[in-house]
Parts: C-alpha cells; structure tokens; sequence
C-alpha cells in the first residue's frame, strides 16, 4: 500500500515499504514531513486523516506517526524508535499519546 503526497513542486508516491515516520513541523499549520529510508518531504496536511486511512500507521506522540511495519526496536528507556532499514535514522516518542 502506498501513500501519495503533493509538495509544491510535484506528486509522490511513497511505499508502505520505504515509509518510516510522518512528523509534523514546530509553528507551521498543516505543514507535515514524511521521512523515508533515503529521503524527507514536505507536504501540506493532517496527521489525522493519514492515521484514519492507513491502518500500519501509529501515533507514538501527539506530532508523530510511526510505521509499524519498519520498526526494527523500541528503546523504551530512551523513548526512541530505531527503524529496520535505516539504522541512521530514529525518532523519539512520549508516553502521554
């Protein structure tokens, strides 16, 4: 399953796959980053309605969903999320979803 986003200059196709976390972006309204094994884009929206519409997709803290499917470890004492494909990139989450 796929996601497709529009950024400003063109439509993208992203992979359940390649996919490893949406963020959104401190003092900017409705802007999001979708951040993949090899790339980041930027996109208007809500995380709301990718949450509702794509199952595989959790929300680890209230500006942040995680792919499920690419979560190779969860480091609970740090409160970080280690990714399969890219062990260069991770995130942090909260308890208080």
């Amino acid at each position: 399953m796929s996601i497709i986003i529009n950024t400003q200059q063109r439509q993208i196709q992203i992979s359940s796959e390649e996919l490893l976390y949406i963020k959104t972006i401190p003092n900017k309204t409705h802007k999001l980053c979708f951040i993949t094994i090899d790339n980041e884009y930027l996109c208007r929206g809500d995380l709301c309605q990718f949450e509702s519409a794509y199952t595989y997709l959790y929300r680890c803290h209230r500006s942040l969903l995680v792919n499920l499917k690419a979560i190779k470890e969860i480091n609970k004492g740090k409160k970080q999320i280690i990714f399969k494909e890219s062990s260069m990139k991770s995130c942090f989450f909260q308890d208080d979803v």
